[in-house]
C-alpha cells in the first residue's frame, strides 16, 4: 500500500505540473523556430559577406561623355514655326468671332436675309466722279 500511495502522490504531483510541462514545451518549440532563423540569417549573412568581398564586376567602363553638338532646347525653328502657326490660327479665330458678333449691313442682300423690309437703296456714285484730278 505504501508503493501505491507513493504512486498516487506522484501522480498527483505532476498533473498539478502539467502547465509547466506545457509552457516548457512551447518555449522549446520557440526555441528551435528561433534556432533555425537564427541559422538562415547566418548563412544569409555569410552569403552577403562574400559577395562584398569579390572584386569582379559585370561593369563594363564605357567612353566618357561628350556634349552634344547642338542645345536640345531651346529649339529656335520649332518656336517659330509654333508660334507663327499658333498667331495664325488665333487671329483668324479672332476675326471669325468679331465678324459673328459685330455684323454690319453693306447691302440690301443683307436685310433680304433677315426679312426686313428695304425702304430704298443708294446706288454708288458713277466712276467717272470719283476720280481726282
Amino acid at each position: 500500500m505504501v508503493f501505491g500511495a507513493a504512486v498516487a502522490a506522484t501522480r498527483e504531483k505532476v498533473l498539478g505540473q502539467r502547465d509547466k510541462v506545457e509552457e516548457a514545451k512551447r518555449l522549446a518549440s520557440d526555441v528551435t523556430v528561433l534556432r533555425d532563423q537564427y541559422t538562415k540569417m547566418a548563412v544569409l549573412t555569410a552569403d552577403l559577406r562574400q559577395q562584398g568581398l569579390r572584386t569582379e564586376t559585370a561593369l563594363v567602363p564605357m567612353d566618357n561623355a561628350a556634349p552634344p553638338r547642338s542645345p536640345k532646347f531651346p529649339n529656335v525653328r520649332l518656336i517659330l514655326v509654333g508660334s507663327l502657326g499658333l498667331g495664325f490660327g488665333l487671329g483668324l479665330f479672332t476675326a471669325l468671332i468679331v465678324e459673328l458678333l459685330r455684323r454690319r449691313v453693306r447691302g440690301a442682300e443683307d436685310l433680304a436675309i433677315a426679312d426686313v423690309p428695304v425702304l430704298g437703296v443708294i446706288n454708288p456714285p458713277p466712276a467717272g466722279l470719283l476720280a481726282f484730278s
